[in-house]
Parts: C-alpha cells; sequence; structure tokens
C-alpha cells in the first residue's frame, strides 16, 4: 500500500482497491490483473479464496482450466478459486435431461456480477403456474436461468408483461395486474429482466407485486416458451 500525506490526500486513483482513514488515506493498488482479497493484493497468479472476511486468502490455483484437472473423479476447474471440481457448471455437464446444474454462489466471492464457478446437478421439479412453468424449488437466478434452459425455454422477461412497465421500472417495484394469477400459492419468481448488474426484477404471481433482489438471493424459477 501507499500512504499519502497530507497534500497528498484525495489522490488515489480509480485503481484503488480499499482505502483506510490515515492522514488522508492508505491507497491499495493491485497489478493488471487485479485481484483484491480481503483488503490487500493477491500476486501474480494467484487467486482469492474464500468468502470474505478473515477467511480469504490468497492462493496458487490449483487449476486455471479443465485441462489442468487430471483426476477423473473432479474433472472441472472453477477458475475463480482454481480448484478441480465434481459437479457441473453448466447444463452440459449433467448427462440426464431430467437435471440441470444448480450453481454454487459461493465460487463468486460475493460478487453479483460474477456468475458461480460450481455446481450439482439438480433433479428437476416443475408446476404448471398459469400460461407458466415454475419450478417447485428455490434456487439463485444464475440456476433458474439453466432450469428453464433444460427445459427448452426462457425466464419469464417482465419487462414485456406489464402495461405499467415504465412506472415499475422507474422505481424498482410495483404492481403488474397482468402477472396476477389465481390460485397461485405465495411465494416469488425470477425474471430474466434485470434492473442493474446486481438486480434481477423478481414476481409475486398470487398478487402480481414486481421487485427486485440480488441474484444470489433464492426463489423460483419462472419460465416461457421461447420467442
Amino acid at each position: 500500500g501507499l500512504r499519502w500525506n497530507a497534500t497528498s490526500c484525495g489522490k488515489c486513483s480509480h485503481n484503488v482497491v480499499s482505502s483506510y482513514w490515515a492522514c488522508g488515506y492508505v491507497c491499495l493498488y493491485c497489478p493488471a490483473p487485479r485481484v483484491a482479497c480481503q483488503a490487500v493484493c493477491c500476486a501474480e497468479g494467484q487467486v482469492c479464496r474464500g468468502t470474505g472476511g478473515r477467511r480469504a486468502e490468497c492462493v496458487t490455483p490449483a487449476c486455471t482450466s479443465d485441462s489442468d484437472c487430471t483426476d477423473a473423479s473432479k474433472p472441472l476447474c472453477d477458475t475463480v478459486t482454481g480448484e478441480c471440481f465434481a459437479g457441473c457448471r453448466t447444463n452440459e455437464n449433467c448427462p440426464d435431461s431430467n437435471t440441470f446444474c444448480d450453481l454454487d454462489i459461493n465460487s463468486t466471492e460475493g460478487s453479483c456480477t460474477q456468475e458461480p464457478g460450481q455446481g450439482r446437478c439438480r433433479r428437476i421439479s416443475k408446476q404448471t403456474v398459469g400460461a407458466y412453468v415454475g419450478s417447485t424449488d428455490i434456487m439463485n437466478w444464475w440456476s433458474a436461468r439453466n432450469f428453464c434452459d433444460r427445459l427448452g425455454k426462457s425466464m419469464i422477461d417482465i419487462s414485456g408483461k406489464c402495461s405499467n412497465w415504465a412506472d415499475i421500472k422507474a422505481s424498482s417495484h410495483g404492481t403488474c395486474t397482468e402477472m396476477k394469477i389465481s390460485g397461485v400459492s405465495s411465494g416469488y419468481y425470477w425474471t430474466k429482466t434485470l434492473r442493474s448488474p446486481c438486480r434481477a426484477f423478481d414476481v409475486k404471481l398470487g398478487d402480481g407485486y414486481v421487485s427486485d433482489g440480488n441474484p444470489i438471493g433464492t426463489l423460483r424459477a419462472l419460465c416461457e416458451e421461447r420467442g
């Protein structure tokens, strides 16, 4: 880290990973590609492994691609954590058409913009929800996308369903009367519509209420025919 004196306070650039109060700041820069890990920079070639806080640490990855994973019981490489693992990264890693790849949020290091790197093949359990198909189980946003894709469908696009969408989008919540489905039990369902890279819209079909949440959360999947 570089400690700036009083005349240099405020000169921390956008390259800063973290800062602390000193006379001004203690500025921390990471070499490209910048890998921050609990307010320190990992050495070149290292990755940050852990879930944040004191458990996170810089480590030399065991793999950078699947070809580095020679153990047949762990054939896939999680490029976020640098670990070989058994399970799935995509639906294609699940040969059974009745399963989908349920992704693990722990490999994102808490970043909602970074797709999870590890998963497990999970049995599809679905239900008819009005004109749509929904999951009976809850899952994160990425897993919901895999669930729908495995069925040959897409997550619903809520922006094309609501006559008052402009108002809902502006306030990030509101009631969409077109998405009220009678007889549907309470519970929220993911949509593919993003408010921002870190927020995805969801809908409560019982009353049509639309809100948004972090994609690492767990809701049900909701799928429609591909357009």
